[in-house]
């Protein structure tokens, strides 16, 4: 069994998104409220193997992005990175 990790970004930078989706990440999108300013909580779901890959890809686009990871042990449905 792959490890899996759930990986929520905060972001203001709404080209992220895209650019996370043309390379084969699957992303759903919140509006949130932030202390600054409106940003964009990025939802993602993937095989442990393609975090740096994913991190990488964050960074380029916006250095402050705030990432936090959860490993998931239950996943139904969705899309997920091969």
């Amino acid at each position: 069994i792959k490890s899996s990790i759930s990986v929520q970004v905060i972001t203001r930078c709404h080209d992220l998104i895209n650019i996370l989706r043309s390379n084969g990440f699957g992303v759903s999108v919140i509006s949130v409220n932030g202390k600054d300013s409106d940003s964009f909580l990025l939802l993602i779901h993937i095989n442990s193997n393609n975090f740096d890959s994913l991190k990488s890809i964050v960074n380029k686009c916006d250095e402050r992005a705030f990432i936090v990871i959860s490993e998931t042990k239950y996943v139904q449905n969705g899309f997920i990175k091969k």
